[in-house]
């Protein structure tokens, strides 16, 4: 379980940054529909949720 959850982190991690990037990219945040961006904003702070909640159950995990 614990290997399962570290490589859902990983891909989670990795998907975020993506989207970190993309948003803190200023032609995409200018150019890009206002309901695009705000989809993107809010599938980061989703997925920013779900790192959080899986780090939690890693650790809780790790300490049994």
């Amino acid at each position: 379980e614990l290997l399962r959850l570290q490589k859902e982190i990983a891909k989670i991690e990795k998907e975020l940054t993506s989207l970190q990037g993309r948003l803190s990219n200023t032609h995409f945040v200018d150019k890009a529909p206002a309901e695009v961006v705000t989809k993107e904003r809010q599938r980061a702070s989703e997925l920013s949720e779900t790192l959080s909640t899986l780090q939690s159950k890693v650790s809780l995990i790790a300490s049994l």
